[in-house]
């Protein structure tokens, strides 16, 4: 199944989440109008979340995001478990 959400950070930025799952996430694209450090840290992030069960915990994917080497400018890990879980919803 394929679904997409998006959220809108406070300050105005949007995350948006693309995700092809059924148990686990088979593929992640995340894109918007934030920044990331660097740019290809993003390709790493969605690797990370790929293979996680839909049933995640907020902290599993925080963690997996927060193992990567990036700096996240405009929007924070929260934002894209915020994604992911309106995309689990439907």
């Amino acid at each position: 199944m394929a679904e997409k959400a998006s959220v809108k950070v406070p300050d105005g930025k949007l995350v948006q989440v693309e995700a092809d799952f059924d148990d686990v996430f088979n593929q992640i694209s995340i894109t918007g109008d934030f920044f990331i450090q660097p740019p290809e840290a993003l390709e790493d992030i969605e690797e990370a979340i790929t293979g996680v069960p839909t049933d995640f915990s907020e902290e599993e994917v925080i963690d997996a995001i927060e193992d990567v080497d990036a700096e996240l400018i405009g929007f924070s890990p929260e934002h894209v478990v915020e994604a992911l879980e309106k995309v689990v919803s439907g």
